[in-house]
């Protein structure tokens, strides 16, 4: 970076070059030493020499100014757009209490808390601008929700599904965590915020309710009235979140009953108030975590079951295997008895077939 024709020597960089290198090749090694300048060949087109090497700073606005140092060395180089700030005045350009307003890009962040303002040409002229709400982009993000909330129910029903024509099974028919999560959202999702003190307290009276199918269902309408009304009680109903201060445990205290060692309090989180939506993600949690959740307990339930069956298979095999073994021995004796009988048989036929002679 450079101000005012003054090399920044801790940004200094030093790309090496041999007399016999192409453009191509110029570009190449000023691009891998990672200088913070892009380095590229254009044709202009022109006859007799018609490709320029175009070094571009990867920094937007005067932080992205350089200065290359050709060591005395004369290479036609001309700054083409250099690099400047966005300039703003925030009043009247020649009132003395205008502020001015500069960026390194095109866009002033947090002017106005939460704004960012992209700043797409110049004028001389005053500019308005007016910051409102976009009611269609909350009316947007809802129904994201809504439609988010469906699917979860549906893919609930699909695994606890059963159909009496194929006698087709969902995996999770019968297991009881399906019907508790299910039970639990519904009930939240029509349940009261708690701990706000807007007119709006459940979310049936902003447009938000159950309808066919239990599905969840918006109604867009009553939405943008209720945002007319009072779209900061829309958000206290559905995005409030406010934690209760823990107080701190005493762990020890001296002879006198002062507080020796104290630590943060480990209880539950309890809240000053919270938002129907906070509280649909709060047990969405709840029933994830590792340390206890619902469908954690549920998952370790069925591993240990799975962990049974697989002891209980071993030890089937391992008696199968001793029985089949206990079989074959039993086969290989009756075998050899059958052998010995045999040459037995084979012997007392001889001695009958030999001639008397007295």
């Amino acid at each position: 970076p450079a101000t005012s024709n003054v090399i920044d020597g801790s940004m200094e960089k030093v790309v090496t070059f041999d007399a016999t290198d192409t453009l191509k090749q110029v570009a190449e090694k000023i691009n891998s030493e990672g200088v913070g300048v892009d380095a590229a060949i254009i044709n202009t087109g022109s006859g007799t020499q018609p490709f320029r090497l175009v070094l571009t700073s990867e920094n937007s606005g005067s932080k992205g100014r350089m200065l290359v140092d050709t060591g005395g060395l004369d290479l036609g180089l001309q700054s083409v757009d250099p690099g400047r700030d966005a300039v703003v005045f925030f009043g009247a350009a020649d009132s003395p209490s205008s502020v001015l307003l500069t960026s390194s890009s095109n866009t002033l962040d947090n002017v106005v808390t939460g704004v960012s303002i992209d700043l797409l040409g110049t004028t001389t002229s005053p500019v308005e601008v007016v910051v409102s709400r976009d009611t269609e982009q909350m009316v947007q993000k809802l129904q994201e929700f809504v439609d988010a909330f469906n699917e979860t129910l549906d893919r609930l029903d699909f695994h606890e599904r059963f159909d009496q024509d194929t006698g087709e099974r969902g995996a999770l028919l019968g297991d009881g965590t399906v019907s508790q999560i299910r039970a639990a959202l519904l009930r939240v999702i029509q349940g009261e915020a708690q701990g706000v003190s807007s007119q709006f307290t459940r979310p049936f009276e902003v447009g938000l309710r159950i309808g066919k199918g239990a599905r969840l269902e918006l109604d867009a309408d009553r939405f943008r009235q209720a945002l007319q009304e009072d779209p900061d009680g829309v958000a206290e109903l559905l995005a409030a979140f406010e934690l209760q201060p823990r107080a701190d445990k005493v762990l020890a205290t001296d002879a006198n009953g002062n507080p020796l060692i104290t630590t943060n309090n480990d209880d539950p989180d309890t809240f000053k108030k919270i938002g129907v939506l906070e509280q649909v993600e709060k047990l969405a949690n709840d029933f994830t975590t590792t340390l206890g959740g619902l469908l954690t307990r549920r998952t370790q339930t069925i591993e240990q079951q799975i962990s049974l069956q697989e002891d209980r298979i071993a030890s089937i095999d391992e008696q199968l295997q001793r029985k089949r073994e206990t079989l074959q021995r039993q086969f290989q004796a009756m075998e050899q008895a059958i052998a010995a009988l045999q040459s037995q048989s084979s012997a007392l036929s001889s001695l009958g077939s030999q001639p008397r002679g007295f």
